[in-house]
């Protein structure tokens, strides 16, 4: 079982920078995906998170989405999720009932909307 988590950051002039997550989302994964996300964040104030590619999400998972939809909000920014686990998809709308974060359905569709907080 492949419980290595993948990482990938995309930024092109012109789209919202997009971080592609493959592989678990939990207690060890995400600082990983945390700290590459903040490193995005400090040049662009939204980003894009396809997690269509999450074998797995636990508590730590949603913490980790949680803070940087505050650190996205912070910078009057947004934190845009693809396809977000089960998990995350029950537990956000409890969780964020007024945040930054926005839910689509395609990574293609989240990088071509307008963001502006």
């Amino acid at each position: 079982m492949n419980t290595e988590v993948r990482i990938q950051v995309t930024e092109e002039p012109g789209h919202v920078p997009l971080i592609t997550v493959t592989g678990p989302l939990d207690l060890y994964s995400g600082p990983q995906l945390y700290r590459r996300a903040t490193r995005v964040l400090e040049r662009h104030a939204s980003l894009v998170v396809d997690l269509a590619g999450v074998t797995a999400c636990d508590s730590s998972g949603l913490n980790t989405v949680l803070r940087l939809c505050r650190r996205a909000g912070e910078a009057r920014g947004r934190l845009v999720v693809v396809s977000p686990p089960a998990l995350l998809d029950r537990l956000a709308p409890l969780t964020l009932r007024e945040s930054a974060l926005v839910v689509y359905g395609s990574a293609e569709e989240a990088r071509t909307t307008d963001l502006a907080a």
